[in-house]
């Protein structure tokens, strides 16, 4: 979005100011809500100071919020998002959020499908002329609908998501090749957010995607990063048109998250090991996919799989809300997934059976499919507001 959001609140507040507001008898005194505003580049600052401890921080209660909707009994308050696509290709979304607390809405504007072995659709990417950046609002208010906070959502969007991908593979014991599919926001977060939680672990990672400025700049962003935090980290691109190179690669993975908008899978599931963490959150339409959808059937049909059900055979695919994969992914429809094969990450965050459990995420073969839900915004957009207010970030009014 062009619009510079601080600059606009401060022309708010100025006629704000300027007009005499006349309070009709009837006004009821209440208490004043503070109303920020924060900017891409404010959230971006915010997001990229924190260190390992605030890190964690945010993530449980990114975690207390998906459990409160997979086991709390908040799915039911939980609108569905619409969508509209443009003839361009241009997608945007619109999402109500809820909690206990708080209500919100975010519109967020997504690039266009790509087939991640078309040169000159990467080529338009790498040049601009394709969108390859989320770009949105996220609005908050509390219970009654008294305005909070307007956040520019490109960031954001890309953390939370990043957040929750990032949550099974901190209980991985084993990470030291990680492989991250794509160059772009999502990516990066993905990238960053994992050396944090396991940087003196992670011993390569490689970023698939084509020869260019946005691989480039991707890689020299997190050696720069890794270089501050004295991790020992080999940082390489892999052209996703390089067949060898790309089997050699995923096929030493420990852990591969796939942040791709693709209509096409992006590495065929007998290529990876047993023991791999495997998170994809790029496809969020039934006709786009990242993952072989082999690989989900594979995960059922294993009985080295984890399942809750505790006469259940097979394993299970690890979702972000079961409703929400079932209509809009394109891996969990065509490798005709039931209900029963599938477990809410909320669901595995409060299970039972811990022994079992920890050695599934610890060591199985783990797949994590996300396509974003409501509450993630809404907890991480409160978290944000609270640290901007205590940092003293934003435009901040009495009131709106």
């Amino acid at each position: 979005m062009t619009e510079d959001y601080e600059v606009f609140a401060r022309r708010i507040h100025r006629l704000y100011k300027q007009i005499i507001i006349t309070k009709p008898a009837y006004r009821q005194t209440t208490t004043k809500m503070p109303f920020t505003v924060l900017s891409n580049a404010t959230v971006r600052s915010l997001l990229h100071s924190l260190d390992r401890p605030a890190l964690l921080n945010l993530q449980t209660r990114l975690n207390s919020a998906l459990s409160a909707i997979s086991t709390g009994g908040e799915a039911q308050y939980q609108p569905h998002r619409a969508g509209v696509t443009r003839p361009e290709g241009q997608t945007t979304l619109f999402m109500p959020l809820t909690d206990p607390g708080h209500v919100g809405a975010k519109i967020i504007g997504v690039p266009p499908p790509f087939d991640a072995h078309d040169a000159a659709q990467e080529d338009g990417r790498q040049r601009g002329l394709v969108g390859s950046e989320l770009k949105g609002v996220l609005v908050i208010c509390d219970a009654t609908g008294r305005a909070a906070g307007v956040l520019n959502a490109g960031e954001l969007t890309a953390f939370r998501t990043a957040l929750a991908a990032t949550t099974l593979f901190a209980r991985r014991s084993a990470v030291r090749n990680v492989v991250i599919f794509g160059a772009g926001k999502q990516a990066l977060w993905h990238a960053r957010i994992a050396l944090l939680l396991k940087g003196k672990a992670v011993a390569s990672l490689a970023v698939v995607n084509r020869a260019g400025p946005r691989r480039d700049t991707l890689i020299q962003t997190l050696r720069s990063e890794a270089a501050e935090k004295d991790w020992q980290v080999k940082f390489r691109g892999v052209d996703p048109g390089d067949k060898a190179e790309l089997e050699k690669t995923v096929k030493a993975a420990d852990a591969v998250f796939c942040t791709t908008p693709s209509r096409e899978v992006l590495f065929p599931a007998a290529w990876l090991k047993k023991e791999v963490y495997v998170s994809a959150i790029g496809s969020y339409k039934t006709s786009m996919l990242e993952l072989d959808p082999e690989l989900l059937k594979s995960i059922v049909a294993s009985s080295d799989g984890y399942n809750p059900r505790k006469d259940a055979k097979g394993g299970v695919i690890v979702v972000d809300s079961r409703e929400a994969c079932f209509a809009e992914s394109g891996e969990i429809v065509r490798a005709a997934l039931t209900a029963e094969e599938m477990v809410e990450i909320g669901e595995v965050l409060d299970g039972e059976e811990k022994k079992r459990l920890e050695k599934w995420l610890q060591r199985g073969q783990v797949v994590y499919k996300s396509v974003g839900v409501g509450v993630m915004d809404l907890a991480m957009g409160n978290a944000v507001l609270e640290i901007a207010r205590e940092k003293g970030f934003g435009v901040t009014v009495d009131e709106l």
